[in-house]
């Protein structure tokens, strides 16, 4: 959120334009607005941002906080109902203004359900970044 991590992108950004401009860089950063990428951007290709669905986010979440110890760490005596529900209505307003913010910039939002195949996700990402992918380019594995 701007508010724990916006303070955080001049830092990021001062790293990004140290590193030689011969090279791809992966930028996976929870508190990064498409309003603060775009101007870095040589063009609209060189930035997409993946969201996941509510569901998605909602399973993510339940499976995180289903430890009671884990849940009671983070959300301390708060009922662990009530306060993933605030999460949940948290990220969906962030979201909204991710999207929001790369339509105005021209910039590609990608929804994560979870339902696809992670090599078709990561295809598609790719096509956009236009990175090639050799043949016997090695795959994502979970293991």
């Amino acid at each position: 959120m701007p508010s724990l991590h916006g303070e955080m992108i001049g830092f990021l950004t001062e790293d990004l334009l140290a590193l030689p401009d011969d090279r791809i860089v992966l930028v996976d950063y929870f508190g990064v607005l498409p309003r603060d990428v775009a101007p870095l951007l040589a063009g609209f290709h060189q930035a997409v941002f993946l969201l996941p669905s509510p569901e998605f986010r909602r399973r993510a979440l339940e499976m995180r906080y289903a430890d009671r110890l884990r849940a009671r760490t983070t959300w301390g005596s708060h009922d662990p109902e009530e306060m993933l529900a605030k999460r949940l209505a948290r990220d969906a307003l962030w979201d909204e203004e991710v999207r929001s913010q790369a339509a105005a910039y021209g910039l590609r939002t990608v929804s994560v359900d979870g339902t696809r195949p992670l090599d078709d996700l990561v295809a598609e990402v790719a096509t956009h970044l236009r990175l090639s992918q050799a043949p016997d380019a090695p795959r994502h594995t979970d293991e």
